[in-house]
């Protein structure tokens, strides 16, 4: 009897769990929410920026699922890793002259970051042709017979030349428009709608916030001059100082001609402006 009665008690507590379960989940109208950064889902891992489809809510975690190879997968995750999706109609103006088939990427880019602009480049090349001119001169390593035309190495002792459709798919900038690979298309020239006003923002909390101590002269004012100079963004360039100065390097902390402390302060610029150009040829 007393064997009996744990084990009704036992059923009556699953039981109880299983409805508080089922009550404490919340149906949502299916909605698209984007991933605010690298993270784990069902043994998958979602890059910042890639879409999923929520349509419930338990707690703090979100019900949603994507498709993989064509295949639904299912389950949980945080709502802090995402952000909800919501389609701003004034943007839509901005892409106009951008094919249909930018404009969803797009649009969650736009999403995740507001305050970025886009620009289409017209190349005016054929793409059937520039990719067989791309095919014929390109290798890759690798030795996956999807992305070889032949096995035959060409260099080295793994490199082969790269097929058609993967060439394709390199080519294709449309699978580049993602919040991991989207930098690539970032303006590196100078831009003369960056204003003082943002260059300050940027450089605010760092040491190269207000004031150069040798030419009296705002740090903010020296970068735009700067960039104008060289032809390079001002964002760009204040941004890999930043990088170089929080690196342990001279970078723009400054430093005194063959370690005189009382010679005059040099700056790392042109080892910035070195690396960029490294980028831009990149």
């Amino acid at each position: 009897m007393k064997k009996t009665s744990i084990i009704n008690i036992v059923c009556v507590l699953v039981l109880l769990l299983g409805v508080h379960q089922c009550t404490s989940y919340k149906e949502l109208a299916p909605h698209i929410f984007l991933v605010k950064e690298n993270t784990s889902f069902l043994n998958q891992t979602l890059t910042m920026g890639q879409p999923l489809v929520v349509e419930g809510q338990r707690g703090s975690q979100y019900y949603g699922y994507i498709y993989v190879n064509g295949e639904k997968k299912e389950g949980y995750i945080s709502s802090r890793n995402v952000i909800a999706y919501v389609f701003d109609e004034s943007f839509e103006k901005e892409i106009t002259s951008f094919p249909d088939s930018y404009k969803q990427s797009l649009r969650f880019l736009h999403a995740l970051y507001p305050e970025w602009c886009y620009v289409p480049l017209n190349t005016s090349l054929d793409f059937s042709q520039t990719a067989s001119i791309f095919q014929s001169k390109s290798l890759i390593d690798t030795n996956d017979s999807s992305m070889i035309a032949s096995p035959n190495i060409i260099e080295g002792q793994t490199w082969c030349r790269v097929s058609l459709n993967a060439a394709r798919y390199f080519l294709d900038s449309r699978n580049g428009l993602d919040a991991y690979h989207a930098l690539m298309f970032e303006k590196l020239t100078y831009n003369p709608s960056e204003t003082l006003q943002e260059g300050k923002r940027m450089l605010a909390g760092t040491e190269m916030s207000g004031i150069e101590p040798q030419s009296k002269k705002d740090w903010a004012e020296l970068y735009r001059y700067s960039a104008e100079v060289n032809n390079v963004s001002m964002s760009l360039l204040i941004t890999r100082a930043i990088q170089e100065q929080t690196g342990g390097g001279l970078g723009l902390r400054g430093g005194h001609a063959r370690n005189n402390p009382q010679g005059p302060l040099f700056y790392n610029i042109y080892i910035i402006l070195e690396q960029t150009v490294v980028i831009r040829m990149g």
